[in-house]
């Protein structure tokens, strides 16, 4: 039986959030009226940064700051528990009931792995084989799990070893170099993210021995502007005799190399897009603010929603989550140890200006201009960008009227440096703005509450969708990939099933919604007016999205206002 992720001895907070809020105090403001004032300000934050410590060598996993000791403050609410408890109890009555058809640890149809939803919803790319359509394998790379990797092709030939013999069938009569000028040519290479994995995995279940592996992959995609759909064309699985897979309909061989890119690609999307690139960037930054601006500090006031309960949660998925034995342990085809270390180099790749939302579209030539006329993601994550940018230049500006007042702040200047210092005394986050300037300072914090709400939350509410259906995402191929049974490169029915309840719990309840806390952060009225307009813009967004749908095949529901949460909560 999966092992939860929260458990009755969870700790818990008993403060209100109502506790929270206070009259935001800029450092000088706190200099200038008392010395009592500036006394308890200091000792405030030398207090926390005894509390706040960074740990980079914890057991689980190595090469990332997280928090060495969780201060009480930081642990879950009551409520948060009750509706994580409540979410589990369904996820808990899914395993012990048994499914139909379960007779044997191996799967004998790809029946039995729907079957595992016994009172968990089916989700719907399992239905009809959809999975296994060349339409749904397209769009994934567009509005699935992992919309992140997708990058326009911008020379023809860094592309050669993707290239099949009939590509020209394939794109409709055209030729490479005529696609790739016209800029829909698309490409999805995992092999660099994945220098970690060395090796495979050998384990014994149910008396059978498994030699499982994690195919390094690369896949190349083309936008059919009179289908309007994105289409592979190819896929390479590198190895000492790299193989590469001409899109060829319905055959086996084709059917076994999309397995073995989603096998790939889910690793990436949970180490690298999800853990490294949410989860570990922000708490290494929200470590960092913890230490440097005290507790009434207007940019703490901000923050707190954004930040709430991620530290918790790492904390609790460090010791769970990718601890040795656990179910995604199991289902990943490499040593957990060397799968951790692709959220590493993830954490060490990642640059905080360049990976900001504008830049990184721009970065992977994936604009509209770009020959990408339809992307879900892009089009709804810009509403979210463009609104919090507004909202946090509103806020800024209620403190700060130039850009001497940014520069002149010692607790800014304290924050940046550190979250940009080298391991073990700051973050270690390539590309953190000096926050000198009110345009800086704008854009670190659009893109901080960014990541936690909307990036975070389009990389974790497919997971259930997307990933707890093993034969679309097994995590690891189960048998060497060529001349096998489709069957036998899946999981056996146990680390299936352990897969489903640990993405499920992941995505389990919505806590919250973005902007939604006016009044519960801080006394200054201002301050939560420019909130409530923030929240009251939701509609338009809403809006927008339903505008969006009516150009889409399929429905892309993650990012509609009531599914963004305020933070890293889940």
């Amino acid at each position: 039986m999966a092992k939860a992720l929260f458990e009755v001895s969870t700790p818990i907070t008993h403060t209100s959030i109502d506790a929270l809020a206070t009259t935001p105090v800029l450092p000088h403001e706190a200099a200038a009226s008392t010395a009592a004032a500036s006394t308890d300000r200091a000792a405030q934050l030398a207090d926390a940064k005894n509390e706040y410590q960074f740990d980079w060598n914890t057991a689980n996993a190595t090469g990332v700051p997280l928090l060495k000791s969780l201060p009480m403050r930081e642990f879950f609410s009551i409520r948060y528990v009750a509706k994580s408890a409540e979410a589990l109890a369904k996820i808990k009555l899914n395993e012990v009931l048994p499914p139909l058809h379960r007779e044997k640890d191996r799967a004998e149809r790809l029946g039995d792995y729907a079957d595992l939803f016994v009172i968990l919803t089916e989700p719907a790319v399992a239905q009809r084989h959809l999975w296994a359509t060349d339409t749904s394998f397209g769009e994934q790379r567009l509005s699935g799990a992992n919309p992140m990797s997708i990058r326009r092709v911008a020379d023809a030939a860094a592309i050669t070893a993707l290239v099949p013999p009939d590509v020209e069938r394939l794109l409709g009569g055209a030729k490479v170099a005529h696609e790739v000028a016209a800029g829909r040519l698309f490409v999805v290479d995992h092999r660099d993210a994945l220098t970690p994995i060395t090796q495979g995995e050998t384990v014994e279940l149910s008396g059978e021995t498994f030699e499982k592996f994690v195919p390094k992959s690369a896949a190349l995609f083309w936008w059919n502007r009179w289908t309007r759909r994105l289409m592979p064309i190819s896929i390479l699985v590198d190895g000492p005799a790299p193989q590469l897979f001409a899109a060829n309909g319905n055959t086996d061989a084709w059917l076994r190399a999309k397995i073995a890119f989603q096998a790939c690609d889910g690793v990436v999307h949970e180490m690298s897009a999800h853990l490294g690139r949410t989860h570990l960037v922000m708490e290494g930054i929200a470590i960092s603010a913890k230490r440097q601006l005290a507790e009434a500090h207007p940019i703490t006031r901000l923050l707190l929603p954004h930040l709430r309960f991620m530290l918790s949660l790492n904390q609790f998925a460090e010791r769970t989550l990718i601890a040795p034995g656990s179910d995604l342990a199991v289902s990943f085809g490499a040593p957990i140890s060397e799968v951790v270390g692709v959220a590493a180099q993830a954490y060490r790749t990642w640059d905080f200006t360049q990976h900001a939302f504008p830049n990184d579209i721009a970065n992977r030539g994936v604009s509209k201009s770009d020959g990408l006329p339809c992307y879900a993601y892009r089009d709804d994550a810009a509403l979210y960008w463009n609104a919090i940018s507004h909202y946090v230049a509103e806020y800024v500006e209620l403190y700060y009227g130039n850009d001497a007042a940014v520069a002149s702040d010692p607790e800014l200047a304290a924050w940046s440096a550190e979250v940009s210092a080298p391991a073990p005394a700051g973050a270690a986050i390539q590309g953190f703005p000096a926050l000198e300037t009110v345009e800086q300072l704008v854009f670190a914090l659009t893109h901080i509450v960014f990541v936690c709400s909307v990036q975070h939350s389009a990389v974790n509410y497919p997971q259930d969708d997307y990933l707890a259906f093993a034969p679309n995402s097994p995590f690891g191929i189960w048998a060497p990939l060529a001349d096998q049974n489709v069957l036998d490169l899946l999981p056996p029915m146990g680390p299936a099933e352990g897969q489903i309840s640990m993405l499920f719990q992941l995505t389990a309840f919505h806590y919250d919604r973005l902007g939604d806390y006016a009044g519960k952060y801080t006394r200054d009225e201002r301050a939560n007016a420019v909130i409530r307009r923030f929240f009251g813009g939701m509609d338009a967004i809403d809006a927008a999205i339903t505008a969006h749908e009516r150009d889409r095949w399929q429905s892309y529901e993650y990012l509609r206002p009531k599914n963004v949460l305020n933070s890293i909560s889940i």
